[in-house]
């Protein structure tokens, strides 16, 4: 997507809709993206979303999180909490946290969550979203 694009509402609904939607079929077919971010989503002048760059892409076996994948290739402002503390056994949900990250920047007409080290970025999500008790972090 143009960093400089303003979408309205309307346009803004339906390109997460087809986000979410394309998400949902490569999840079906076992298949997570690992970069979901702004760059890697295009909107054809007609409005038709495509999600592009499948270089780390990767097919799961088993949607439990029992098979520890690398905890860096994700874009760092689009990555999750846990992938930030280091967790290496997630699943296909890093690619929605990411998508609420582009649908954050669509809302905001700009990149939401901030920061170009790990705990840069987490601490810009504690400061967005609020600290979690030490009970949660523990569960992560």
């Amino acid at each position: 997507m143009r960093k400089h694009v303003r979408f309205n509402m309307e346009e803004i609904k339906c390109i997460m809709y087809q986000i979410f939607d394309g998400l949902r079929y490569l999840h079906d077919m076992n298949v997570f993206h690992r970069d979901i971010k702004d760059g890697n989503i295009l909107v054809t002048k007609d409005g038709v979303v495509k999600i592009c760059d499948f270089g780390l892409a990767r097919f799961f076996m088993k949607e439990d999180g029992s098979i520890p994948y690398s905890d860096n290739k994700i874009t760092m402002c689009y990555r999750p909490p846990e992938i930030l503390l280091g967790y290496c056994n997630y699943d296909s949900k890093i690619d929605i946290w990411s998508a609420g990250c582009i649908l954050l920047n669509l809302l905001k007409q700009n990149i939401f969550i901030q920061g170009d080290d790990r705990k840069t970025v987490f601490e810009s999500i504690l400061e967005l979203f609020g600290s979690r008790t030490a009970f949660c972090i523990l569960s992560i």
